[in-house]
């Protein structure tokens, strides 16, 4: 019955709900600040993918977690309201890094608390697409993919001197108050522009009218970039973004936040030739973050603050010549992560001790690609990419912890990381294309899976170790898909497999004592034999009436081990079907988001089986103006219809927030 059910949704329900990879604009673009905060965010696949546009009008009420939800393969996990942490076809963490504006930047919270997500607002982001070739992430290696952010730039106009926004929204399911701003200068040879948000929020309600406590959080995020027209082949851009949550509440978790601070910034120069052009880039990030669970009932108190600084450059060169386009870049990095606890029992000294032990990592990757048109119908796209570095633990006290279990090899490792890919895109008639890819690929041990010291996890009530000796985590990917557009609708098909040899995972020691009062016992970080993940994504869009739209997105992962244990945290079969309106001031739609149960789980992670659900959502939107005044109205109907539910990515089964009924208001000027 559950094969039929998906083959039926296979047949009748292709989704995808996402629009093409934005261009790369040029130096002389005239794009004024209305025209990017006015257009949704560009949320993309690769263009061979063959995805589908469907627009909304944007409202200060949206975050960035709606918006990575629209890619085609990605999902979130949710510990609480706030800073999920995305996954892409069942994989999460490093295997599916986010980077910002290619910068390479790492949270500072053994919990994941910080998504690198996390430190973006909506209201200043252009973009955000999957990269799955080794080069074009330019920053790093993964197994999955790379979930690339770009922020929104300034724009030379010298017709639009100033231009700015203000907007302010409601939503009723957690009394969330949000307000948001942005102002843009520009004249022929220098432009800046700055944003920013605020938001604070109450606990939740879940549908049926339960409170979820611990659920409230704050935040301000500020961005400020200048450019200036060096000459009339090189820009020079500055960019800074300062991200500060408090007061945040994980009600999946045992712990809350008090503080979560980033501070992010670069200065790049670019260069544009006649068939090329040049970027260079020098960047850091300072990730500060601190775990609190003063507000919660507890055996023993205890601190964890975390810090990640990272420091790097990279330069890129692009160039196109007789129907080809060469791109190389050699990137180089430095990252320093440091996690403490100390524990206060009462009547005894604090203990202490280091979770992360001070690692400092040092890389350095270089990589080439080439994107040829063979013929009038076939595009061939090849890249090849290889990391080098080491990680060292600089804290003598976090070597000897490691030593006194019986770790060997802690005070640190070397890597090499090799990956490689090809793709084929060929016209089949003037409609349809058919792509095929294949990579190789491979990703070092993140910091808490190389040298992270009984970390808890609440998920399966284990304590984690890390072990420096793994060895580094292969991806052997092949893809294979097809699209088409006609003038009535437009629908793609894309099938995914991944072999992954020496996968990361958890494996339980017996002959370990766990440190976390209540816990079950201690994991260790192993090297399975392999894993294997299959699935697909699909997506139609079909325009059935005048101003009217129908588009659909369906995915679905299957992950096991090598004993043919399944994964953990694999979602289900999903699929969003969308029926909307737009014109030049109204825009409005119908939604309903579905997911079948998932009964494929590895139960020693603590997962059990999930139900399905069925959530309803309802929004419009009106624009008009008043004199060079825009004036842009939102009303949205989160879970219409008060559904009680949780998702099988929801930290420790935590439930989903009920009906919400959420407006905004954004006035623009020029």
């Amino acid at each position: 019955m559950k094969a039929f059910v998906s083959l039926f949704f296979l047949i009748w329900l292709w989704p995808a709900f996402v629009s093409a990879q934005s261009n790369l604009k040029s130096k002389n673009s005239s794009d004024s600040l209305q025209t990017y905060h006015l257009k949704e965010v560009v949320v993309s696949n690769e263009a061979i993918d063959g995805v589908i546009s469907n627009k909304e009008k944007a409202s200060t009420t949206a975050n960035v977690d709606d918006y990575l939800k629209k890619l085609s393969g990605v999902d979130v996990i949710n510990r609480g309201a706030y800073a999920a942490e995305p996954v892409y076809r069942g994989m999460s963490g490093d295997r599916a890094p986010v980077t910002i504006n290619n910068m390479k930047i790492f949270g500072a919270c053994t919990d994941k608390m910080d998504p690198v997500s996390s430190y973006v607002s909506t209201n200043n982001l252009k973009s955000i697409a999957i990269v799955k070739d080794a080069n074009a992430a330019k920053t790093m290696n993964a197994t999955a993919g790379v979930i690339a952010f770009k922020t929104k730039s300034p724009v030379f106009n010298k017709n639009k001197v100033w231009s700015g926004q203000i907007g302010s929204g409601f939503k009723s399911v957690n009394n969330e108050y949000n307000g948001q701003f942005s102002t843009a200068y520009s004249k022929k040879k220098i432009a800046f522009r700055a944003n920013g948000t605020y938001r604070k929020a109450e606990n939740y309600i879940a549908g049926g009218g339960k409170e979820i406590q611990f659920s409230q959080y704050e935040k301000t995020n500020l961005a400020f970039s200048g450019s200036f027209l060096a000459n009339e082949n090189t820009i020079i851009n500055t960019a800074y973004i300062f991200d500060l949550a408090q007061n945040v509440g994980y009600p999946a978790l045992p712990m809350d936040v008090s503080t979560a601070r980033g501070n992010i910034y670069s200065i790049s120069i670019n260069t544009f030739f006649a068939n090329s052009q040049l970027e260079a880039k020098l960047y850091g990030n300072n990730i500060m973050h601190v775990m609190d669970d003063s507000q919660r009932t507890v055996v023993m108190h205890m601190d964890m603050p975390g810090w990640s600084n990272t420091y790097g450059a990279f330069i890129n060169w692009q160039k196109e010549t007789n129907g080809s386009t060469w791109e190389a870049s050699a990137d180089y990095y430095l990252n320093q992560s440091r996690a403490e606890m100390t524990m206060y029992p009462q009547g005894e000294i604090p203990m202490y001790m280091l979770t992360w032990p001070d690692v400092q990592k040092n890389s350095i990757s270089l990589a080439v690609s080439n994107k040829k048109q063979i013929n009038a119908s076939l595009l061939l796209s090849m890249s090849a990419r290889v990391e080098v570095g080491n990680n060292e633990v600089k804290d003598e006290f976090g070597i000897k912890q490691l030593q006194a279990i019986g770790i060997l090899g802690v005070t640190g490792n070397t890597f090499l990381l090799p990956s490689i890919s090809a793709k084929l895109v060929s016209n089949i008639g003037a409609n349809t294309k058919l792509n095929f890819a294949a990579s190789y690929g491979q990703r070092q041990a993140s910091v808490t899976e190389g040298f992270g010291y009984y970390i808890f996890n609440s998920q399966d009530n284990f304590d984690y170790v890390g072990d420096p000796k793994l060895n580094p985590e292969t991806a052997i990917k092949f893809e294979t898909g097809v699209s088409a557009e006609t003038k009535t609708v437009k629908w793609n098909l894309q099938t995914f497999g991944y072999y992954m040899p020496n996968y990361i995972i958890g494996e339980y020691r017996p002959e370990y004592s766990q440190m976390t009062i209540g816990a079950s016992g201690v994991k260790f970080y192993v090297n399975l034999p392999s894993a294997t993940l299959v699935g697909f994504e699909g997506g139609l869009g079909w325009p059935f009436a005048k101003k009217m739209h129908l588009t659909t997105q369906l995915q679905y992962t299957y992950g096991i081990d090598s004993e043919n244990d399944f994964l953990p945290m694999i979602p289900p079969l999903k699929n969003t079907l969308r029926v909307s309106y737009n014109n030049k001031q109204w825009a409005g739609g119908i939604e309903l988001r579905t997911a079948l149960a998932q009964n494929n789980i590895r139960e020693i992670y603590g997962e059990t089986a999930t139900p399905g659900y069925s959530i309803l959502n309802i929004d419009a939107g009106y624009d008009f103006k008043l004199d060079k005044t825009l004036l842009r109205l939102s009303l949205q109907a989160k879970n219409l219809l008060d559904q009680y539910y949780w998702d099988h990515l929801d930290f420790n089964t935590i439930p989903s927030p009920g009906r919400s009924i959420n407006f905004s208001i954004i006035m623009s000027w020029e």
